[in-house]
């Protein structure tokens, strides 16, 4: 299976150079995030260690929400929707993955203590209650200055 994920990410490689070279920078500003999921697959897919595998699960996950930031944001380019207009709201996909980073920072935090066995220190736990607060707040303000539901939608 190795050589297999090996020769994924050499295929990654190649097409995001290829993109690079040839100025298509919305395909090379996600295969550059695919790039970073493959390498972090490939290293977790070639270790017999659990530890090491937990290490790369966070930036694993990092570079997957990159990708997905960089869809979002090809997306509405392709449509030419001005994301950062304040009609569509005040929070851009880049804040928006910025603030899930936050979160799932700290709750990777508190993974680490409970596989260690570890307790959940103070500090933590309200690193952890800030960061859910200030997306409870974000979410606050979407549904205050949501447009009302479409007929048939409620």
């Amino acid at each position: 299976m190795r050589t297999e994920l090996k020769a994924a990410h050499e295929a990654l490689l190649a097409r995001y150079f290829a993109a690079d070279r040839s100025g298509e920078w919305q395909e090379r500003n996600v295969l550059n995030g695919l790039v970073d999921v493959m390498d972090h697959v490939v290293r977790i897919g070639s270790t017999h260690s659990s530890h090491y595998r937990a290490q790369k699960a966070l930036p694993l996950l990092r570079g997957a929400m990159r990708v997905r930031s960089e869809a979002f944001n090809n997306f509405a380019d392709s449509l030419g929707t001005d994301i950062a207009s304040d009609d569509l709201g005040s929070t851009s996909i880049d804040d928006l993955t910025r603030l899930i980073e936050t979160v799932e920072a700290e709750i990777t935090t508190v993974m680490w203590s409970r596989a260690w066995g570890e307790p959940i220190y103070r500090a933590q736990a309200k690193a952890l209650h800030a960061s859910v607060s200030t997306l409870a707040e974000w979410a606050q303000l979407e549904r205050d200055a949501a447009s009302p539901d479409p007929e048939g939608l409620q």
